[in-house]
Parts: structure tokens; sequence; C-alpha cells
């Protein structure tokens, strides 16, 4: 199990930072850089995921925005990726003037986010055609009480984005985790477990974590790095007591 010192305790290429305005930006309706780079970076790492899979089910793959809690902004933030994501399958379709644009997006995409052993072992030229597939196998589904009718076969779908606040947060699997956009904080701070509960890259990603990345804000990695040492010396803690070193009275939170 990956839990939170894989992600947090240390510095790793895993967690990319995203200014506070680019929050703010999408509080106001609008898409930010760092969230189309994210949504660029999921297909890239998709694609390197599919072509080092040996088996069918090692082809998937998921995303999740989790930026706010209101239904309304879940639905803005939908339509701009969705209309994104159908005018790439088009333009890869049809093969139109529009289709050497996205891919130098997303080879940028690949230069400024994939780690250099992997470069050295997948040029982008490798993984472009599994770049056009991944996109054309790529459903956006709005995870809320209102986006039902984007739910629809969601199981029979390879590459998933999922765009929702409190059903993304506890209760939902996701097996094929690789790409988290997470800017959403509790105005009081939340308590420890549910805080840790958000965060649903957590799990079990060994196998693939060297494509795995958080974009998030610098506060909220702070947090979670916190939230990590705390869990970490309760850990060694328990430790001390089971060998008889420290009394259970003696726990200190």
């Amino acid at each position: 199990y990956d839990g939170a010192e894989v992600y947090h305790l240390y510095e790793s290429d895993i967690v990319t930072l995203v200014s506070d305005e680019d929050h703010a930006e999408l509080a106001e309706g609008k898409i930010p850089e760092s969230l189309w780079d994210a949504v660029r970076y999921f297909i890239v790492a998709s694609a390197i995921k599919c072509k080092r899979a040996t088996k069918t089910k090692e082809r998937f793959s998921d995303m999740i925005v989790h930026a706010f809690r209101e239904v309304l902004q879940h639905s803005s933030i939908y339509s701009s990726i969705d209309s994104y994501i159908n005018c790439l399958k088009n333009s890869f379709e049809y093969e139109d003037e529009d289709m050497d644009g996205y891919l130098a997006d997303f080879e940028t995409c690949y230069n400024k986010y994939v780690s250099e052993e992997i470069k050295s072992a997948l040029t982008f030229e490798e993984i472009k055609s599994e770049v056009i597939t991944v996109v054309k196998k790529t459903k956006v589904i709005l995870k809320n009480g209102i986006g039902k009718t984007t739910q629809g076969n969601e199981k029979l779908k390879w590459h998933k984005i999922y765009i929702g606040g409190d059903l993304l947060q506890r209760g939902l699997t996701f097996s094929n985790l690789i790409t988290t956009y997470f800017t959403r904080w509790a105005t009081g701070g939340g308590n420890m477990d549910t805080n840790l509960q958000r965060a649903r890259w957590f799990g079990y990603r060994s196998k693939y974590i060297d494509i795995c990345k958080i974009f998030t804000t610098s506060e909220i990695a702070q947090e979670f790095t916190n939230l990590a040492e705390i869990e970490d010396d309760l850990w060694d803690q328990f430790a001390d007591v089971e060998n008889g070193a420290l009394a259970i009275d003696d726990i200190l939170i």
C-alpha cells in the first residue's frame, strides 16, 4: 500500500505545484493552464502506461479533478474539459489542420513533466500513436448528483477523467489513478481523518508510481506533509509501546 509517506514525506516529482491564482481562476469559471497541463499529462501518462502494458487490464487509467464542493462549478469544469477532449477526438479522427498543433502540445507536456528515466526508455515518437488511441478512448465523467447521464457505461471506458467533489473523496475506488488535480481544502482546516480520505491518490500504485502525478497548491502539499509526519510519528510511538520503550499513556499527538 502506497500511503502518505510515499507521496508527501520526501521530495519527488510526483507533486507538481499550482498557484493559488489558478484556483481563483477556476472559481471564476476559467480553466487555468495548470489544469490543461494536468489533462494533457494524464493522456501522456496513460499512453506510457499502455505502451508498457503486458495485459489488457494494465492499460486502464483514471484522473480526478477535485477543486470545489459546489455542483455548478463541477459542471463548468466538466463542460470545458469534455469540449477539449471532443475537439481532440475529431481532429485525430479526421487528421485535420489542428492535429499537428495538438500533438505538439502533448510533446511539450511530455518534455516538461515526464522523468528523464522514462524519456530514456520511451521517446515521444514511440508513444505518439498511443496518445491518439488514448484520446479516442477517454471519457469525461461528472461525478455528482446531476451528472448521471455522463456516468453511463463508465466501467467500459479505458481512460476516465472524473470531475466532482464530495462523491470523489470517499466510497469510490479508483483502481488505475495516475493523475490528480486537487485544489480544494476545507476552510476550517478539517480533521485529519477527513483530509486523509480526500487524498485518493493513496493506494496500490507501486507498479506505475513513476508516472503518478498530483497537481496541487503549495499550501495543500505542505498540509499533507504535516499530516504524513504526524502519522509517521504515531506509528513510531506505537512501535516503542509494543517493544516496551514507551508507556501508552506517554504517546504524544
